[in-house]
C-alpha cells in the first residue's frame, strides 16, 4: 500500500477523543503506514476541535494526550454555558478557558502560546502545521500556516477555526470575517504539497466536503461585523454557504486521491458538557482505536 505523507484532523466536538485512539493505532503502525516511518508526519492540517489534537500530537506523546483527556476536570471546564456572558458577547461558551489550558500545557514544553507564530513553530518542530478557517467575506477555506501567514499567532488561528456558529461570534482577521473551519471544508489546498494524504473525518463533516471554485455567496453584500450584528444574519450567511457548497460535491475526488478514516460521534457538541465520566471518554478513545484497526486491516 502507498504510504501517507500528510495527515488531516477534522472537527467534530467530542469525536476528538476518538481521534486520539485512532492516532494511537496509527503511531503503533507508523512504519507500515507513513513515509519513512515518520509519525507524526511532517505535514499536518486540522480544523475546529481537531486543531487542539493536532497541536498536542506534535508536542506530546500519545500516552500523555490520553492522560490529559481522561482528567475530566480539563474537559468540563471548557463547556460551561454562562447566560450573563452570552448576553454581553453573544458567545455561548468562553473559549478563553480552553486557550488558558493550552497555554499551560505548552509552557511545560517551553513554548509561550501568547507569542507563538506559525513561523516560529515550524522552525522548532520542522512540521508544517496548517489550521483552516472559513472566510465569510470570501466564501472560501483559508489554510493558515508558515507559508501563507508566518507571523500569525497559532492561538489566533485556533480561535478562528473553533469559532462554531451560534456558539461563538465570527472573528475579524486581515480585513475579513472568519468562523469555524468546518463550515466549509475545501481540501484542494492539501494536494499542492501532499502526494498521499490521510484524512480523519466525522461522518457528518465528510458530507460537507465541497468544491468551492464556483462559490460566491457575498457578491452582492460584503460580510462584515456591521451587517452581522444579529445572529440571524450570521446564521443566514452560514446556511447560504452550506447550501451552495452542497451543489459542488467532491467526495469522489477525495477518495481517488487519498484515504479517509470515518468516525461517528456518539455524543453531540453540547452533550460534551456531560462527559464528566472518564470511562465514557475512554470508551470513545477505544472506539477510535478499533476504527483505525479495521481501516488498516482493509487496506492490507
Amino acid at each position: 500500500m502507498d504510504k501517507y505523507d500528510f495527515l488531516h484532523l477534522g472537527g467534530g466536538g467530542s469525536i476528538v477523543f476518538a481521534y486520539i485512539g485512532t492516532l494511537s493505532y496509527l503511531a503503533q503502525h507508523k512504519d507500515e503506514l507513513f513515509v519513512r516511518g515518520i509519525f507524526p508526519p511532517t505535514q499536518i492540517s486540522a480544523t475546529s476541535a481537531g486543531t487542539v489534537v493536532a497541536l498536542l500530537l506534535i508536542l506530546f506523546k500519545i500516552e500523555e494526550m490520553i492522560e490529559l483527556v481522561l482528567n475530566t476536570d480539563n474537559i468540563s471546564s471548557f463547556l460551561i454555558f454562562d447566560l450573563v456572558y452570552y448576553e454581553k458577547t453573544k458567545n455561548m461558551f468562553n473559549i478563553d478557558t480552553l486557550i488558558q489550558f493550552i497555554s499551560v500545557l505548552l509552557s511545560d514544553k517551553g513554548y509561550d502560546f501568547n507569542t507563538l507564530t506559525f513561523g516560529d513553530f515550524y522552525a522548532n518542530t520542522r512540521i508544517l502545521l496548517s489550521i483552516t478557517g472559513t472566510s465569510l467575506t470570501q466564501g472560501v477555506t483559508h489554510f493558515f500556516n508558515k507559508i501563507s501567514t508566518p507571523t500569525m499567532l497559532i492561538k489566533q488561528a485556533i480561535i478562528i477555526s473553533m469559532c462554531v456558529p451560534i456558539c461563538f461570534c465570527p472573528i475579524e482577521f486581515d480585513n475579513q470575517l472568519f468562523c469555524d473551519g468546518a463550515v466549509i471544508t475545501d481540501m484542494s489546498e492539501v494536494y499542492k504539497t501532499a502526494k498521499r494524504p490521510l484524512f480523519l473525518f466525522t461522518r457528518v463533516q465528510y458530507q460537507n466536503i465541497k468544491n468551492l471554485h464556483d462559490l460566491n455567496v457575498t457578491s452582492n453584500t460584503p460580510v462584515s461585523l456591521e451587517n452581522l450584528e444579529l445572529h440571524g444574519k450570521y446564521l443566514a450567511v452560514v446556511f447560504e454557504m452550506s447550501i451552495n457548497t452542497i451543489l459542488n460535491y467532491m467526495k469522489q475526488d477525495i477518495e481517488k486521491k487519498s484515504d479517509v478514516i470515518y468516525l461517528t460521534s456518539k455524543h453531540s457538541f453540547l452533550e460534551c458538557a456531560h462527559l464528566n465520566d472518564a470511562n465514557t471518554i475512554y470508551q470513545i478513545i477505544l472506539y477510535g482505536f478499533e476504527t483505525a484497526q479495521l481501516f488498516y486491516k482493509k487496506k492490507r
